[in-house]
């Protein structure tokens, strides 16, 4: 199905290398996504005062339009740059944050809450017990930042890159035989990081000297997601020169390749019935998901208070 270039390997060969590359890929995107799910909201829910109150108005207040600003970075970078320098400028501006929050912004914690503003806000303005998780948002601003951008990971990472360079650069033939064999890798992602993420804990690592004894755990699984995600841009740089360069399907050629500004593409959902059902499902599929999940975060922290227990039984 691909041109040989090496006389000495065999088509199958090579087949076999760059499927067993893209499986890794995924495997490891999958794997940064389920980490950083289960860091996320262990972070939020053992800060004082918050609890599930506060995940409706991240996801409403901070997620939706950061998951916006994200989809026109992308369209702008799409309109300039091949989807292989659109994946290595967005997954470097993960990478940067998370390096950023591991290093800086976590161990200084206490130094970023806004907890004047806060108790203003409670005492002044926002009165009603409706509002606390706004209010714990707004105090806790540094931890919903990456509850945010550790959220939109799995959307513009996994679905919107990995995905859409996957889609560009195989035909119908290849989706036939191996998408669903790269879905395993997907999916088997968050039972091997569930494992190894508490395995992490029990293990006796070296104290992080920046950080207070109750988040030392928290040091190592962030590590962890920083070597992996540096190992994605490794992976995707090798599948690229090995396999990608040397298989251009005519058919999504830089000439003839469609790119939508926000607006068009907006205006396409609206136009088309079909997309704008699917939009539908979508949408109504992520409100009975976050309603859900809420209740199930407020259940799960009366029986698990503690920060490591509360983490040891998301990665269950």
């Amino acid at each position: 199905m691909y041109k040989n270039y090496n006389s000495s390997k065999p088509t199958q060969t090579i087949n076999y290398k760059k499927s067993s590359a893209i499986f890794l890929f995924f495997f490891l995107i999958s794997s940064v996504y389920h980490l950083l799910r289960n860091v996320k909201a262990t972070l939020i829910m053992i800060l004082d005062g918050s609890g599930a109150n506060t995940i409706p108005f991240i996801t409403t207040g901070c997620v939706l339009p950061f998951s916006i600003l994200v989809t026109y970075i992308f369209m702008k970078l799409s309109s300039k740059y091949n989807r292989e320098i659109v994946f290595y400028y967005m997954t470097g501006g993960f990478l940067s944050y998370f390096i950023l929050f591991t290093f800086v912004l976590l161990p200084n914690q206490h130094y970023l809450e806004l907890s004047y503003i806060a108790k203003f806000l409670k005492q002044k303005i926002l009165l009603k017990t409706g509002f606390d998780g706004l209010i714990t948002t707004i105090r806790y601003w540094n931890m919903a930042l990456f509850y945010t951008i550790s959220e939109v990971w799995g959307s513009a990472i996994l679905i919107v890159l990995a995905w859409g360079f996957t889609n560009e650069n195989n035909n119908m033939q290849t989706a036939k035989r191996e998408y669903a064999f790269w879905g395993v890798g997907i999916n088997s992602a968050g039972i091997f990081i569930g494992f190894f993420a508490n395995l992490l804990i029990l293990m006796p690592l070296p104290k992080a000297f920046f950080y207070e004894n109750n988040y030392q755990w928290v040091f190592y699984q962030l590590l962890m997601a920083i070597i992996i995600v540096i190992f994605i841009i490794a992976l995707f740089s090798y599948i690229n020169r090995l396999f990608i360069k040397h298989e251009k399907p005519p058919h999504l050629s830089e000439e003839t390749r469609l790119r939508f500004s926000l607006s068009k593409s907006v205006s396409l959902v609206r136009k088309s019935s079909y997309i704008t059902y699917i939009a539908i499902i979508i949408l109504s599929y992520n409100i009975i998901w976050n309603l859900t999940e809420v209740i199930w975060f407020y259940k799960t922290k009366i029986v698990y208070g503690d920060s490591k227990l509360f983490y040891e039984y998301m990665n269950i």
